[in-house]
């Protein structure tokens, strides 16, 4: 079964578009998106620029709300208040079959997350750890004492 051929460098350019416009892009937008992104994860080769992109962003915007404010309740996150609830969530995260309505049911950093988790499972097995190892790398550098004390409980 022949593979299907990837156009990451497509897909990246439409993300660096979107996320990098002066007005910003709206959480609806974004999760459209991030949908589509994690479905072509699946179907595509493994594609770390594509996670760095996200990355810069998220790690831009992690007080952010990521809420679409006419869902209402819908809308809210989810806060998992036992181990097991976060455990639960990671393993949704890092499973193979992902909702359809992840729009709905996720916010655009969870489906983030989702896409970390699909594109790394890939990328382990053809490559290594090694690239787990540079986006590590570039997650935790975002995380130095002085952000930390700016993040707010949002």
């Amino acid at each position: 079964k022949k593979p299907i051929e990837s156009n990451w460098p497509f897909v990246e350019n439409l993300l660096k578009q979107s996320i990098n416009s002066q007005t910003g892009i709206l959480e609806e937008q974004l999760r459209m998106h991030l949908q589509c992104c994690l479905t072509l994860s699946h179907i595509w080769d493994a594609n770390l620029p594509t996670v760095t992109i996200l990355w810069e962003y998220y790690s831009k915007n992690l007080n952010s709300v990521f809420t679409i404010p006419w869902f209402g309740l819908k809308g809210l996150a989810n806060i998992s208040k036992t181990p097991m609830s976060m455990y639960e969530l990671v393993k949704s995260c890092c499973g193979d079959l992902h909702s359809p309505d992840a729009y709905v049911s996720s916010n655009s950093y969870q489906i983030f997350l989702c896409i970390l988790a699909q594109i790394m499972k890939k990328t382990v097995k053809t490559n290594g750890i090694l690239p787990w190892k540079q986006i590590k790398g570039r997650i935790y550098s975002k995380f130095h004492q002085k952000r930390m004390r700016e993040l707010t409980e949002a």
